[in-house]
């Protein structure tokens, strides 16, 4: 519902790439990591193009995916620095798109070595061509820096009933209670396949497993120990859905 402050009631995602800005104090010095931050954001940029190919596909069969492709269109998503801010309209079909590109991101970047955290709510929002605030964009982020703590998207409590009744939007309760993203769901498999189609490359969450598998030998502080603990017990019970094998002794 829009306003007389011309806010509008919108979905909204915040997503932090984990560790994205000791990378970049390191690429000066290291051509490697330089790459690597430039390859995961280049592939993040075309993030938009392969949900609409994937849409496309469905709406050659799909009745209902051709009547709401202009509701999918109306998706936000931006990029600056090491965040990235997605908007959806309120009604189901917004949060399946939402739900969407946020499983696809998290995954884009697992598979360059990157770890995120986020978080997902509802709110009033104001958007233009050059200007976004809002409650909603605060609360969505304030969720992802104070609440998510793990490499997780968080979902808002005032949401949960809503998600539940929307198809194609996985969710799964927490040891704290909590209810996250299920990022690694089956349902990812199409996406990461039009991935594949449209960019000739392959999303392999295979370097991610390596790169988790790493961090975990390597880091002592305990905090952010745990922070890869919860990813890699998360990631190890849907490897099967990727064809992956677990990461062994954790």
């Amino acid at each position: 519902m829009e306003n007389e402050h011309n806010y509008k009631e919108r979905y909204v995602a915040f997503i932090d790439i984990l560790g994205f800005k000791e990378a970049v104090y390191e690429s000066p010095e290291n051509a490697a990591k330089f790459h690597e931050i430039a390859i995961a954001l280049e592939h993040l940029s075309k993030v938009k193009h392969i949900i609409h190919t994937t849409i496309e596909d469905l709406k050659k069969s799909d009745e209902i995916a051709n009547q709401a492709w202009a509701m999918w269109q109306d998706v936000k998503v931006t990029t600056f620095s090491d965040n990235i801010f997605i908007s959806a309209e309120n009604n189901n079909v917004g949060l399946m798109a939402l739900g969407a590109y946020s499983c696809l991101i998290y995954n884009t970047l697992f598979a360059n070595g990157f770890f995120a955290r986020g978080g997902i709510t509802k709110g009033e929002l104001f958007e233009s061509d050059d200007v976004v605030f809002g409650k909603a964009l605060i609360d969505a982020y304030e969720l992802e820096s104070k609440t998510s703590i793990f490499p997780r998207i968080l979902i808002a409590n005032s949401i949960i009933d809503e998600i539940k009744k929307t198809t194609g939007f996985h969710i799964e309760q927490d040891f704290d209670g909590s209810y996250f993203l299920d990022v690694f769901y089956p349902g990812i498999n199409k996406l990461k396949e039009n991935w594949q189609k449209s960019t000739g490359l392959k999303l392999d969450l295979q370097k991610g497993k390596l790169k988790l598998s790493e961090e975990l030998q390597k880091t002592k502080n305990q905090s952010v120990r745990s922070k890869l603990f919860w990813l890699a017990k998360y990631f190890n019970a849907k490897t099967e859905n990727h064809k992956i094998t677990p990461i062994e002794n954790i």
